[in-house]
C-alpha cells in the first residue's frame, strides 16, 4: 500500500521534517531528505504494526479519565460531590 508523505525542509537548520497526513501522529525527521524518507518509512511500519489490544484498552481508559477530570471547573465553590453521584 502506498502512503502520501509531506516532506519539508527547515530553512534555519537545513534538516527535514516529514509526516503522513493519513496517519495522525506519524511523523519523523532527518538531517537529509533521504534520511527523513527512510525514517518515515520506519515510522509508518511501526504505526501500522498490530498492537496488543489489552494495552490499547488500558491507554483508552487512561485517556477517558484524563478527559473526565479535565472537564471539572476550576472554581473553589464548585460542589464536586454532586458530579460524582
Amino acid at each position: 500500500m502506498k502512503w502520501r508523505v509531506v516532506l519539508e525542509a527547515d530553512s534555519e537548520t537545513g534538516e527535514w521534517a516529514v509526516w503522513c497526513p493519513e496517519l495522525p501522529g506519524c511523523v519523523s525527521c532527518g538531517e537529509t531528505e533521504e534520511e527523513a524518507l527512510d525514517n518515515i518509512l520506519k515510522a509508518i511500519e511501526l504505526y501500522l504494526e498490530p498492537s496488543d489490544l489489552k494495552e490499547f484498552v488500558q491507554r483508552r481508559k487512561q485517556q477517558e479519565i484524563i478527559e473526565l477530570f479535565g472537564n471539572f471547573p476550576c472554581d473553589e465553590d464548585y460542589d464536586y460531590k454532586k458530579v460524582r453521584k
